[in-house]
């Protein structure tokens, strides 16, 4: 009885969640070098921002995404990050705001803009083509 009214109840969740309001990343977002090295190529700078669905990377710096949470409209997600710093033997935890920009702003809406926790822009990266 207790497994049929956890199926049922988990059935009930899923069945309102709306796929349409989760925050995904499609392929891979960058600057020119980060897309050069999302490409296979190597990096001629260490101005590299990268951002996947599995990673946010920069020069210095690379996260695996261990958690992706979406906000409830689906527009924004905090990316929580287990990074390897160049040079260190030490891993940390980070965090980041990710969002695409309002239809109505200015902005392509195709570029993804990244935040630290910190309220800082990480970078605004557009889709690697």
């Amino acid at each position: 009885m207790a497994r049929a009214a956890a199926a049922w109840l988990v059935t009930g969740i899923l069945a309102c969640l709306d796929p349409a309001l989760a925050f995904e990343i499609k392929g891979a977002y960058g600057d020119a070098e980060g897309c050069k090295v999302h490409r296979g190529e190597q990096a001629t700078s260490d101005e590299l921002h990268l951002v996947t669905a599995t990673e946010i990377t920069t020069y210095a710096t690379s996260c695996d995404i261990v958690q992706l949470l979406p906000t409830r409209s689906g527009a924004s997600a905090v990316a929580v990050g287990l990074c390897g710093y160049e040079g260190e033997g030490y891993v940390g935890v980070e965090h980041f705001a990710l969002t695409f920009p309002d239809k109505a702003d200015d902005a392509d809406p195709e570029t993804l803009i990244v935040y630290m926790e910190t309220g800082d822009l990480w970078g605004e990266v557009a889709p690697c083509r």
